[in-house]
């Protein structure tokens, strides 16, 4: 696209690139979201394996099952949030663009319909 000096943007594309910068900024505090999560659970992982190397001797087994089941409970509640999240915000945007098309469509198709008194 190219734009001359002193020359005015469509409307249109100032839609786009409000759309790009409102998706990319979302996506953005996705990615630190999800970092901040994961840096999390690794340090739970790790607080576990130190809780099970500390008290190796004293309930084994007991220990051994607690440690694994929190290791899978975190690991699929990690999954489910990263599926959760990158997926709502794709709806959501999907849908904003979609209700942004379709009510300028019908402004523009309805606009030559109507007089201008």
């Amino acid at each position: 696209m190219d734009v001359k000096k002193g020359e005015r943007l469509s409307p249109p594309f100032y839609h786009l690139l409000f759309v790009f910068i409102v998706t990319d900024k979302y996506f953005f505090m996705c990615r630190l979201f999800l970092l901040f999560w994961d840096c999390l659970f690794l340090l739970l992982y790790f607080l576990l394996l130190l809780f099970l190397l500390m008290s190796y001797c004293f309930f084994r087994v007991f220990l051994l099952f607690v440690y694994y089941y929190f290791l899978f409970l975190l690991l699929f509640l990690n999954f489910l949030v990263f599926i959760f999240i990158i997926y709502f915000i794709f709806i959501i945007a999907s849908f904003y663009c979609f209700v942004v098309t379709v009510t300028k469509w019908l402004f523009l198709l309805f606009y030559h319909f109507v007089p201008v008194t």
